[in-house]
């Protein structure tokens, strides 16, 4: 089983989410991130998102080794959103390359089916099925909303 070995993309804050009331989002990691050694109270982490967070890299064995994080900069995480299954990549650090993008898009419709990707500058952009495209696009609208 692959394990993170230092790798910190997950807590360095290119994902959003609360960790004990600190909200993490890009540019603002969590405060008990150690780059590339990981958390400063790992035995004690929170469950929820610490525990329950799951990098497709780790979680499945399919994911090519060369799609670390920390070697990639992107994260993958395989979500679901309405019954639809689907497969998350998001920007960790740096731009995605458009040769990552289209390995990503070729081999997410063939093994998921249902596709999204993040782009650093915070772009969303999903691929799948129309019942897929239909709860993204609901889901996409609803985030725009909350900014305005």
């Amino acid at each position: 089983m692959r394990a993170c070995n230092g790798c910190t993309k997950c807590c360095e804050g290119w994902l959003n989410t609360t960790v004990e009331g600190q909200d993490i989002y890009k540019g603002m990691p969590c405060r008990f991130l150690v780059i590339n050694k990981g958390c400063s109270r790992h035995k004690t982490r929170p469950t929820d998102p610490c525990r329950t967070f799951h990098c497709a890299w780790i979680t499945n064995p399919d994911v090519p080794e060369w799609l670390k994080p920390d070697a990639s900069n992107v994260i993958l995480m395989e979500r679901e959103i309405e019954g639809h299954q689907y497969l998350l990549m998001v920007a960790a650090g740096a731009p995605i390359s458009s040769s990552l993008l289209s390995w990503f898009i070729m081999w997410g419709i063939q093994n998921y089916g249902n596709i999204m990707w993040e782009t650093e500058l915070g772009g969303q952009f999903h691929l799948g099925a129309p019942g897929f495209g239909e709860a993204m696009s609901r889901k996409l609208a609803l985030n725009k909303q909350a900014y305005i």
